[in-house]
């Protein structure tokens, strides 16, 4: 760029800076620069005038940050959550927040197994047994193979995600 459009945009290339904000010690030099110039100030001496302060605003306004959830916890909740929706819903209201506090805590754990790459297939499905024998009244059988379906899944995803993030590499 030339001098003259570089001079045009405020933009120094040796100490370059966002343009549009202005130290608060620049102002006031220039303020007191122009000390006879209709400001209403009177020729005072240097040492006997207080200097001029202007507020200038520094802070560059960012937009709103949104959490999402991770797309790996968000995979491993979708396979959990999968076929159990009417056992939910058919589910006492005060039982509801710890079944899905507990399904939250194993979506966690197993969301770091397959991050680090270590899946245990023994670890998953002892945890998705223990949180289906929650629901009261299921019936064994049903618990045993809902389990075993969905590690099988979770298995699968788990080594897609990390033949995935090998690509990546």
């Amino acid at each position: 760029m030339s001098d003259e459009v570089m001079e045009k945009l405020g933009v120094n290339m040796l100490n370059p800076e966002v343009p549009g904000i202005v130290e608060a010690q620049e102002v006031e030099q220039e303020s007191l620069g122009r000390e006879g110039e209709d400001s209403g100030v009177e020729n005072v001496p240097e040492e006997e005038q207080a200097p001029v302060t202007v507020p200038v605003a520094t802070t560059i306004s960012e937009a709103p940050v949104v959490l999402a959830k991770d797309e790996i916890l968000k995979g491993v909740e979708d396979i959990l959550s999968k076929g159990i929706a009417d056992l939910y819903k058919n589910l006492a209201e005060d039982r509801k927040p710890k079944f899905r506090a507990k399904g939250e805590e194993v979506a966690h754990k197993i969301r770091e197994m397959i991050a680090k790459g270590k899946i245990k297939v023994h670890a998953v499905l002892k945890m998705i047994k223990e949180w289906l024998h929650s629901i009261p009244g299921i019936n064994r059988f049903f618990l045993e193979q809902e389990a075993k379906i969905k590690t099988d899944l979770i298995i699968a995803y788990g080594e897609g995600k990390a033949h995935h993030s090998m690509n990546a590499i």
